[in-house]
């Protein structure tokens, strides 16, 4: 009945709800690569992608960045370069003073050394991408797929729904991507 009549529709709030998870599944996927069947490269899992190591978050510091900065400024790109973190890591250096090296902290205002700074919340504390991401591809066979199946589960009044993306994803210039590691 809440399909038929409900107000707010209940199919156009599952919809969204289901794109917006396609979505989050293709954006962890393109950062970090998937190792199940079949392999999906990311960012984290492309040969050639530039590592900075800085071992503990909490005692990160500006030069910790700038010398993230530096391994790929200068490098052939046709985008912005940018930053993809965890929101606490995001939180914590914008609490971070940059010490020596000038006023201020880190993270101000979104930015970072002028790059700006996006928030992923898949990306756990650490995670730390610099690149030009306009060298990430995807390529994509068809659109989104929804399938409704009403009889599986229709002895228990309930609807499966299947949603399917097929698609893969490249990276272009591995070389104009830097990510923290730990060791």
């Amino acid at each position: 009945e809440m399909v038929l009549m409900g107000n707010p529709d209940a199919t156009a709030i599952t919809m969204r709800s289901l794109l917006a998870n396609v979505a989050h599944v293709l954006g962890t996927t393109m950062l970090k690569g998937n190792a199940s069947n079949p392999a999906i490269t990311g960012v984290a899992t492309a040969t050639g992608v530039q590592t900075q190591v800085f071992a503990n978050m909490a005692s990160a510091t500006w030069a910790n960045f700038t010398s993230m900065i530096g391994k790929i400024e200068g490098l052939e790109w046709d985008g912005p370069q940018e930053f993809v973190m965890s929101a606490s890591d995001n939180a914590l250096l914008k609490s971070i003073a940059k010490g020596n090296y000038g006023s201020g902290f880190i993270v101000e205002d979104g930015y970072l050394d002028g790059r700006r700074v996006y928030v992923d919340g898949s990306l756990s504390s650490g995670d730390i991408f610099l690149g030009d991401w306009s060298n990430v591809i995807v390529g994509q066979w068809g659109g989104i797929e929804l399938l409704v199946d009403p009889y599986t589960l229709a002895t228990y009044g309930s609807v499966r729904v299947i949603v399917s993306l097929v698609c893969d994803i490249g990276i272009a210039r591995p070389n104009t991507f830097v990510m923290r590691t730990a060791e």
